[in-house]
């Protein structure tokens, strides 16, 4: 997979991205997002990124491009390529 390269003020855009793409189903519980939903419908906490996995790799399973445990991400993601760009670069760099 190719190495992706995302500008500091997309890094800066990502939490924004983040909250308007992403929390209604996934937390990052590092920096006190909650998901809003409950149930089947709520993804996992997203605060800690495997060292095996980068923005690049994100963005891959977010595109439906590549499975995570078998499965594709749902629902598809809306948002812009560079929001999700910005969204991958601020997990990654949540530590």
């Amino acid at each position: 997979m190719a190495v992706m390269t995302v500008t500091p003020r997309a890094q800066e855009d990502g939490e924004t991205a983040f909250k308007a793409a992403c929390a209604r189903c996934h937390s990052v519980k590092a920096v006190e997002i909650e998901a809003t939903v409950s149930g089947r419908i709520r993804g996992p906490d997203l605060s800690t990124v495997e060292p095996d996995h980068d923005a690049a790799w994100i963005v891959s399973v977010v595109k439906q491009e590549t499975k995570l445990s078998g499965r594709q991400h749902r629902p598809p993601f809306r948002g812009t390529d560079d929001q999700l760009d910005a969204i991958a670069a601020w997990l990654v760099g949540l530590e």
